[in-house]
């Protein structure tokens, strides 16, 4: 009998914890598992974060990530159903035929460079010492660009630094005022300033990247990815989860006070004040891929040229970007 009842426990266990997407969690309801990252990801979507109980037929799992690497298992084993990575990075599982596709860009460039007021122009930089968080990622390449089109060499008239290797390393090594002239994103950015007074923002980076590409002026940091299968299997449902992450994360900027006091809750950012600032900061809102396929491929050769590496080795084709005209045909 204890052997049956083993037997019997081994296989609710195997069903409880099986890849099949999307779960129900009881007649009527299904379980969407949506990976995200803290920082502008999880900042995006903090009134679903609050609320996932917003739809009779779909529950919101959540689950809060401090690092992409983080996410890979979710992905290779296909236990998320979406998830929000850094651009290229969505690119790169692509090209390496991991199945999931760009549904939308949730969140447009957070990017900036700070430094103390001696430092208010490009030239100022001029054999300066610049702290960037991790060699040939995306904001690395994107200030390497934009050095470039200002004339400044890194290793020749500028020196680029990589001693602190994630984003909150080197935000805590701004505040402490060990990387004095840094390349930091939000919400971490607005975090190191408040808490090193001599740091000022100098240059928004999506800004300074629009300047530069008028006509295709998207700096491409954050995609909303959906699993392939899933959204084969279930266009309708796939549609409608889609829509609602939509609506949630435009809905962050209808009432920036709200979400502020959210994401302390959910101890995304110390305090409401810090919040507010770090939301203001943030280019938060949604995009249908499909919509600017053209922009994001432009964006995209920029990294390909630096390093095809780093998108898996080619620029990915038409089928990559998710097209919410699919799942309204079938």
């Amino acid at each position: 009998m204890r052997q049956i009842l083993n037997i019997y426990l081994s296989v609710l266990l195997a069903c409880l914890f099986s890849s099949c997407l999307p779960n129900k969690t009881d007649q009527n309801r299904n379980t969407i598992t949506v990976v995200t990252l803290r920082g502008p990801s999880a900042m995006s979507i903090i009134n679903l974060l609050d609320n996932p109980d917003i739809d009779e037929e779909i529950f919101f799992d959540i689950i809060l990530l401090d690092e992409p690497s983080q996410a890979k298992p979710y992905l290779f084993k296909n236990k998320a159903d979406l998830a929000f990575l850094p651009g290229t990075m969505s690119v790169l599982l692509y090209n390496r035929e991991v199945p999931y596709k760009l549904a939308g860009v949730p969140v447009w460039g957070t990017l900036y460079l700070y430094a103390d007021s001696t430092i208010q122009s490009w030239e100022d930089l001029q054999n300066q010492e610049i702290y960037s968080m991790g060699r040939g990622i995306t904001p690395d390449i994107v200030l390497r660009y934009l050095l470039d089109a200002h004339n400044l060499e890194p290793g020749k008239n500028v020196t680029l630094n990589y001693s602190f290797p994630t984003h909150e390393a080197l935000a805590n090594a701004s505040a402490a005022g060990k990387a004095p002239i840094a390349v930091l994103s939000e919400p971490l950015g607005t975090f190191a300033s408040n808490k090193n007074k001599t740091l000022k923002s100098v240059f928004n980076l999506s800004a300074e990247w629009r300047k530069i590409h008028q006509d295709t002026a998207v700096l491409f940091q954050t995609a909303l990815v959906i699993n392939t299968l899933f959204a084969e299997e279930n266009p309708v449902l796939a549609k409608k989860v889609l829509d609602h992450i939509e609506a949630q994360v435009n809905s962050v900027n209808q009432n920036i006070g709200k979400a502020a006091k959210l994401a302390t809750i959910y101890d995304l950012l110390p305090d409401s004040a810090m919040a507010v600032e770090a939301y203001h900061r943030s280019e938060i809102h949604y995009v249908k891929a499909f919509e600017i396929k053209d922009q994001l491929l432009s964006f995209l050769t920029v990294f390909h040229t630096f390093n095809p590496d780093i998108i898996g080795g080619q620029l990915p084709d038409d089928d990559f970007f998710y097209s919410y005209a699919e799942s309204d045909t079938l």
